[in-house]
């Protein structure tokens, strides 16, 4: 799971970059407005992965909880 949550962070950086390389041929203005938004998405993109993290340790732990009381 770690190297697909590194994965998925790289993924991110890379667009970002892309993003501010695709704008920063316009204007100063444009390439300001991009960086502007950007933290804000950032923001964002922490809050949906914090609750998608926090339902895998609920659901691995029910799992865990479950699997523990059945006998194989």
């Amino acid at each position: 799971m770690l190297v697909l949550l590194t994965f998925d962070q790289f993924c991110i950086s890379v667009i970002a970059l892309l993003t501010t390389a695709m704008i920063s041929s316009s204007s100063q203005e444009s390439v300001s407005a991009v960086s502007l938004v950007s933290p804000l998405y950032m923001i964002i993109y922490a809050v949906y992965s914090a609750i998608s993290s926090a339902g895998t340790v609920i659901i691995a732990q029910y799992k865990g909880h479950y699997f523990s009381k059945s006998t194989f």
